[in-house]
């Protein structure tokens, strides 16, 4: 019997099918299809994801809009988009990115506002997106800008506080630099301030208790004979030249926010 070469050709890839066809064809099947369904499992976004994205375009749009940049319920409504995700998808990384948003945008919105419920909202997200979640990449801005809304407030002791926890989050990077920098400053305010106070008490309780002083006893009016004022970077310092030691108090006001503070029994100077 005579074999041609194309009989011989077919006779051994029959003999290959049928010996390596069935586990070779296993084995692609067992390889590709996690592969495959990985791949479809993967493309697939997360709810969370998807409300943040969405979340997202809103507040790109908000932005794009004067008109609606305008209208604080425009602003309320944004921000309640980023509240919600971080109650509906709390811990997710999506929720975190949220409520560090959520004090962003208060933030912003009391630079136009002034309202101090609009910082105090601030304050808060800030301290959720600290203290709830792991340190991540927004953790040391969170604990920058916590620390200037303490700082605004007043706050001094836990402003520095704050602005000393950013290099233990994030010893390198902008944000660690920009809080050092702070740190000699609020301690010298700290400084300072605790000892004007000091100063202060002091000289008030001395007026009470001394029965030397005229000023309280027989009813004659101090004269304010100049007031100045030093503007700082985040401060104004006010000075008083008056013809004796002058009690006083102060306050706060809203509508439009402001200071004031009252001296007791002056008069302004002629000069």
């Amino acid at each position: 019997m005579v074999f041609t070469s194309s009989r011989v050709h077919e006779d051994f890839m029959g003999f290959l099918l049928q010996r390596f066809f069935p586990t070779t064809l296993l084995f692609l099947i067992t390889f590709l299809t996690p592969l495959v369904f990985n791949q479809w499992v993967f493309a697939l976004p997360s709810p969370a994801s998807i409300d943040y994205e969405k979340a997202r375009s809103s507040y790109h749009g908000f932005f794009r809009s004067k008109k609606r940049m305008n209208r604080r319920d425009k602003w309320v409504s944004v921000i309640q988009k980023f509240e919600l995700i971080y109650k509906n998808h709390f811990p997710s990384n999506e929720a975190y990115k949220a409520i560090f948003t959520v004090g962003d945008l208060y933030e912003q919105l009391y630079a136009l506002s002034r309202k101090d419920e609009d910082l105090d909202a601030a304050l808060k997200a800030y301290q959720n997106a600290i203290k709830k979640f792991k340190p991540g990449r927004l953790t040391d801005d969170a604990l920058y800008r916590r620390g200037e809304i303490f700082f605004n407030q007043g706050r001094y002791e836990a402003a520095l506080d704050s602005f000393e926890k950013v290099s233990t989050v994030t010893p390198k990077g902008d944000v660690a630099t920009k809080a050092r920098s702070r740190v000699p400053e609020i301690r010298s305010f700290l400084s300072n301030g605790h000892l004007a106070q000091v100063e202060r008490s002091k000289e008030i309780e001395e007026i009470f208790n001394s029965k030397k002083t005229p000023n309280l006893t027989d009813g004659k009016e101090l004269i304010l004979k100049k007031i100045d004022y030093k503007v700082g970077s985040d401060s104004v310092r006010v000075i008083i030249y008056a013809s004796d030691t002058v009690t006083f108090s102060q306050g706060r006001l809203s509508k439009p926010d402001r200071v004031y503070i009252n001296f007791n029994k002056t008069r302004l100077g002629t000069n």
